[in-house]
């Protein structure tokens, strides 16, 4: 015996179009995940390699523009 079919999710059912688009976008995002996690790995070892959120912190009071960019770095990397 067989399970009934699954019906539209709400969206699919009243704009088939959006919901293959907000697949597609989806599906994209999940496909890149690699490469922002080794992106965010990669922003992270600048503060040590079993990362110091002293030093982090440090950074992100600091004035000096490149601790501050190595700071959003990571923060863009958990977004």
């Amino acid at each position: 015996m067989s399970a009934p079919p699954v019906p539209p999710a709400p969206l699919e059912a009243h704009d088939s179009a959006r919901a293959r688009s907000l697949k597609a976008k989806i599906r994209d995002r999940v496909a890149d995940v690699r490469r922002h996690l080794i992106a965010l790995r990669t922003a992270m070892a600048e503060f040590g390699e079993d990362f110091d959120l002293e030093a982090f912190r440090v950074a992100y009071a600091s004035e000096d523009p490149i601790a501050l960019n190595q700071v959003k770095a990571v923060e863009r990397g958990v977004d």
